[in-house]
């Protein structure tokens, strides 16, 4: 009976220990998850935090000084490519992009922000409000050159058959596709005339068919803008400047990876068209340089830029001030 009461004892004290074990190896556990939880950043938490950050810059007054400036350049530049073409304007044509680059759009991503789908209807929905409205310096400049007898046309990739990014099942799309429903049949009116009525309403100038291009994107070459400007070089006009705020606004030659499109923007032959014939307005929510950088997740840029792998400067900072 004794030995039977020792055993007993013998194994409730090795299920005490066996529980405290357990206990602390699964408080241990626990605690562990949840540094590895804090320490995981989603994929839509990582754009969200971006696009907050990037929104809220583009409102800023920083970002609204460097618009005024942009056009600031853009018109001393124009009064330059004038002189040089004898005191006239005939024959010059500036050709511009739209989001971004003369109206807002910093109001549509605040609204997806707080909710708001991001799909071509609600994007069509929105150029059609007063939130849509010139940005700081456009209209002026614009005005500045019709004065001057220099033709301004209007190029933009909005889309007809446009993205549904937050529709279900189309969250990995390309953003394209011909089969997808029209802003017409959604809405009864075409992409290509609420973009020239929102044109005339915000009185921009030569706000008519024969100057608006409203681009026609394929999946092959969703972004190209290269066959616009073609197009209208080969009507006859010498393009006196280029403005907008994404590379494929004056060029496809760039690379799409961000370390080397990088470079590419200070080397030959490119560094010399900043402020002269490229004019490019600030942008930090969308574009191509995003899209650049998110393929590799970050890690190409933030890995060829860290400050760590520079030399260091010993030679020059140790030596006595002469």
């Amino acid at each position: 009976m004794k030995t039977d009461k020792k055993i007993y004892l013998s194994i409730i004290a090795i299920l005490i220990v066996v529980s405290g074990i357990l206990s602390v190896f699964l408080i241990q556990s626990n605690n562990r998850n949840q540094e590895l939880q804090a320490q995981i950043i989603t994929k839509d938490q990582m754009v969200y935090e971006n696009l907050k950050g990037a929104t809220a810059w583009q409102m800023s007054a920083e970002a609204q000084g460097l618009m005024l400036q942009a056009f600031e350049v853009a018109k001393n530049k124009l009064d330059d490519a004038i002189a040089k073409n004898g005191g006239t304007g005939d024959g010059l044509a500036i050709i511009t992009d739209v989001d971004d680059t003369l109206v807002d759009g910093a109001h549509y991503t605040t609204d997806m922000m707080l909710g708001g789908k991001r799909d071509n209807v609600h994007f069509a929905r929105f150029l059609m409000t007063d939130a849509c409205n010139v940005l700081p310096g456009a209209l002026d400049f614009l005005n500045y050159a019709k004065e001057n007898g220099v033709e301004i046309f209007y190029v933009t990739n909005r889309s007809e058959k446009g993205y549904k990014s937050t529709d279900e099942g189309y969250q990995n799309k390309n953003g394209y596709d011909e089969n997808w429903d029209s802003l017409t049949d959604d809405l009864g009116i075409s992409m290509y005339d609420i973009s020239l009525k929102q044109l005339k309403y915000l009185e921009f100038p030569y706000a008519d068919e024969e100057h608006l291009i409203v681009n026609k994107p394929v999946k092959s070459s969703p972004k190209s803008k290269e066959s616009a400007r073609q197009s209208i070089i080969a009507k006859g006009f010498q393009i006196a400047m280029l403005l907008g705020d994404d590379i494929n606004d004056f060029t496809d030659d760039f690379e799409k990876e961000a370390v080397t499109r990088a470079k590419q923007a200070t080397d030959a032959p490119y560094k010399d068209k900043w402020g002269t014939e490229w004019i490019i307005l600030p942008n930090a929510v969308y574009g191509s340089w995003y899209n650049a950088i998110a393929e590799k997740n970050y890690s190409s840029v933030f890995e060829s830029n860290r400050y760590t792998d520079y030399p260091v400067l010993w030679d020059v900072f140790q030596s006595k001030h002469k």
